[in-house]
């Protein structure tokens, strides 16, 4: 976690270095002059030398570029360079190992159906939810959805994995759009009876424990 937060603390310094160019919108860089606020000046300089001539004078392996040292930074300073992030096919290394072996990698091997999904929406659901799906079937765990929306990511955990789902949202339009959605899949095939919708404001004092169970029993 050390490792974790050290990274992160040098990304969030980079981004303050760099706030106002982070913050800049296009047409406010051309008509408000902000190539000359928000660019270092030397950063500015040397991307000048190379709009005004026509070979290409930057190298990457360039040590002394200061274009060279930004770029650099900006790649070690990305989700992919942290030592401390896991990728989501090693993921199964760190959880505890299931008496079940096989049947639960079977279980892992499906796509979501694009219903009421755009390919986008289809895509996040399928990644996410592998990687909830295996931590709940491994250690034989229920799943609570907080800000669940329209309860994609709930809908596909229980009718692809029979994975209890508690779905909770505070916004009752989020709500009524979720039972609306569960209505039209359930007119084409059998009802989800393991997801459980409920609009409520979530803070640190929610007690999930009596909330499942009052919706449940």
């Amino acid at each position: 976690m050390a490792e974790y937060n050290q990274h992160f603390e040098k990304a969030l310094d980079f981004i303050n270095i760099y706030q106002k160019l982070v913050d800049c919108h296009l047409v406010d860089f051309i008509t408000e002059g902000l190539w000359d606020k928000c660019l270092p000046e030397r950063l500015r300089s040397e991307l000048e030398c190379i709009i005004d001539t026509s070979d290409d004078i930057w190298t990457e392996n360039d040590t002394d570029s200061e274009l060279s040292n930004f770029i650099q930074l900006t790649r070690s300073l990305s989700l992919e360079s942290c030592p401390a992030v896991t990728w989501v096919d090693d993921l199964t290394k760190l959880l505890p190992q299931s008496s079940e072996g096989g049947s639960i990698e079977n279980k892992l091997d499906v796509r979501p159906k694009s219903e009421l999904m755009n390919t986008k929406k289809s895509h996040e659901i399928q990644v996410l939810g592998k990687v909830i799906a295996e931590m709940a079937l491994i250690t034989r765990s229920l799943v609570i959805d907080a800000g669940a929306g329209k309860a994609y990511l709930s809908t596909y955990l229980s009718e692809h994995f029979n994975i209890p789902v508690l779905a909770i949202d505070s916004s009752q339009v989020c709500h009524k759009g979720a039972i609306s959605r569960q209505e039209k899949i359930q007119k084409r095939k059998r009802p989800l009876t393991k997801v459980r919708y409920i609009v409520q404001e979530l803070d640190d004092m929610t007690n999930y424990n009596k909330m499942f169970h009052a919706v449940i029993i």
